[in-house]
Formats: structure tokens, C-alpha cells, sequence
């Protein structure tokens, strides 16, 4: 670059040329730092960055001087700045504050990139931490409604820990608190902890407190503590409506029953006996004797029906002799 400056210069120059070259010159000089840069600069582009930085400085003087630059020979003539001068320095610094321009926008967008990669990171880091709550549901018998930790998280949730205020309470069985855990060492992705809260009909003719407000906290990702809210409240339930639907807790339940009734069984020596048969084998054994008794059936009929027969024909021929034969004669 420095060479090239050095061939543009390198010849006399009139001074109509010589601030045209000092502009020329400074944005070589400019462009060579931005390029090679302070700290990278080599011994032999350093020594050339500062002849043009002299050979700059010359020129502004406006005196003659006579530069060696990369070899090459420079004359510098004073005189008074022409039109065309004025022209390609407005031009320069025209160029100069685009490139200014430029270099602020780059550096904003390099910033902004930036940015983005952190609140990215970030973002991936909230969707990778556990999520743990604590809330309520039904249990499998619809009238029974249980307190849940659960965590809805991907990762696993270490030192669970849980608040409630007040504390709950249950009727069924009395008016007793519902023990939990003070810690809960680690919840897995997905993993839940329940316990029996209390059932509708006992908790409605209570006079225990709806309304309890829940704090969890937990570890998640890089030991960072995190904290979560809940409100639990008994009076979104009581005037809910439902179907009563019936599952395998309930299929369990009626097998139980029946075992139960089973038991007090007291015939053929107790319990439910049970008798097995080739079903098959027997049906086809049936089907054959039905067979065989349709045939007699049929066989005994036709044999009737040719009795009967016979015996109409006989009592016919008694009715009417035959001429000419005496009846009573043997």
C-alpha cells in the first residue's frame, strides 16, 4: 500500500497537485493503520507507516521536501489550493465520515449480536431449569382432593422446600394437620409427591379456612435458588359439578368385595367351587346323540305310518268279501 502511495507521488508535482496528494497520502495513511493495525505492525511496516506520516506532515507545511518512502522519491511544491483540490478534499472527508459512519454501525451490530447471543443463552438456560409447584387435585375417588409437588421442569430439582400459610388442615378423620415433608431432596422431571388434603363432604361442614397461599423453593441449574407462588383455596370447589366415572381403582374396589363375599361362602365345604368342561368335545358329543335320536325318531314314525297303512287296507277288505267266498268258511 505504501508503495502504491509512493508510485503516485513519485513524480514532480505541480501545485495544482499538491494538496490533492496530501489528501491522497492521509487516506493511505489511514487506511494502512486500520489495516496492519498498532500492535501487529511489523518492524518494516511500522518504518513505512512513518515515513507516510512524515511525508504527511511535509506536505501540510507547504514546503518543499524530498522524502525517501519505499524506495521511491518524493517532491512536495508549496502553492495555493485550486477548485479541484477542494473538490477531492470534500470527497475525502466525505469518504471519511462514511466510513466512520460504517465503523459506528458495525460496532452497534457487532453489539446488538451480542445481545442477542446472551438473552439467547439465557432463554435456553430458563427452559433447561426445573419447574416445580405445588397444587391441588382429585384423587382417584372424586369427593377426596389431594396436595401435589410436582416438578413440570426438564432437569431434576434438588432441596425442595415448602411454605404454606396456614398451614393445612383435614377433617376427614377429625380435625388433624396434613404432615409433609420439610425437605424434599431431589424431584426428577416429571416426578410428583401427593398426600390426602380432605374430602368435600367433611371439609364443607368444617369451619377450616379455604384460602392458603404457597411458596416453593428448590436448586436448579448451577445451584441458583429458585422460588415459586401458589394459591390453594377450597372454594373453587364447592359448587363444582360432576359425573361420577368409574376406573380400575374402582374395578379393584368391587374384586375386593367379591373376594370378601366369597370367603363367607359356607356350601361344599366354603369358598366358590369351580367346575370346568371340554365345551366343545361335549357339543359335538351332543350333536351326534341328537343325531342318532332324530333317525329312531324318524325310523319309529315310518314304521307307524306303515302299520296304519296296513291296518286300514285289512279293515277295508273285511268290510267287502270277495264274491263267491263264504267268510266263515275256514
Amino acid at each position: 500500500m505504501a508503495k502504491k502511495a509512493a508510485g503516485f507521488l513519485g513524480c514532480q508535482m505541480n501545485e495544482s497537485l499538491v494538496w490533492k496528494a496530501w489528501n491522497a497520502l492521509a487516506m493511505e495513511a489511514a487506511e494502512f493503520y486500520v489495516s496492519h493495525g498498532d500492535e501487529k505492525m511489523s518492524p518494516n511496516d511500522r518504518a513505512v507507516y512513518e515515513g507516510l506520516i512524515e511525508a504527511v506532515k511535509q506536505a501540510a507545511d507547504g514546503h518543499d521536501r524530498v522524502r525517501e518512502i519505499g524506495g521511491r522519491r518524493m517532491t512536495f511544491v508549496e502553492g495555493p489550493p485550486s477548485v479541484t483540490d477542494w473538490i477531492s478534499a470534500g470527497a475525502a472527508a466525505l469518504t471519511f465520515v462514511i466510513a466512520l459512519i460504517a465503523l459506528v454501525y458495525a460496532y452497534f451490530q457487532l453489539k446488538e449480536s451480542a445481545l442477542a447471543r446472551k438473552q439467547s443463552r439465557e432463554l435456553e438456560r430458563e427452559r433447561s431449569q426445573p419447574y416445580v409447584v405445588i397444587q391441588t387435585d382429585q384423587a382417584a375417588a372424586h369427593t377426596i382432593l389431594d396436595i401435589v409437588i410436582k416438578n413440570y421442569g426438564q432437569t431434576a430439582a434438588y432441596d425442595v422446600k415448602i411454605d404454606i400459610d396456614p398451614w393445612p388442615r383435614r377433617a376427614v378423620g377429625g380435625d388433624e394437620e396434613v404432615e409433609m415433608p420439610v425437605v424434599i431432596p431431589f424431584l426428577a422431571p416429571g416426578q410428583e409427591w401427593r398426600t390426602l388434603w380432605d374430602g368435600f363432604i367433611q371439609r364443607s361442614s368444617s369451619e377450616l379456612p379455604d384460602h392458603h397461599v404457597a411458596k416453593v423453593s428448590y436448586r436448579g441449574l448451577g445451584d441458583q435458588r429458585l422460588h415459586t407462588e401458589a394459591i390453594l383455596d377450597w372454594g373453587i370447589y364447592k359448587s363444582m359439578q360432576y359425573m361420577v366415572t368409574y376406573g380400575i381403582h374402582d374395578l379393584a374396589k368391587a374384586v375386593r368385595e367379591m373376594n370378601a363375599s366369597q370367603k363367607k361362602w359356607a356350601e361344599f365345604g366354603g369358598g366358590l367351587k369351580v367346575v370346568s368342561r371340554s365345551g366343545d368335545k361335549k357339543d359335538a358329543k351332543r350333536r351326534k346323540e341328537n343325531r342318532r335320536y332324530r333317525k329312531i325318531d324318524e325310523a319309529q314314525r315310518e314304521e307307524l305310518k306303515r302299520t296304519l297303512e296296513f291296518t286300514s287296507n285289512r279293515g277295508l277288505q273285511e268290510e267287502s268279501p270277495t264274491p263267491g267266498i263264504d267268510p266263515d268258511q275256514p
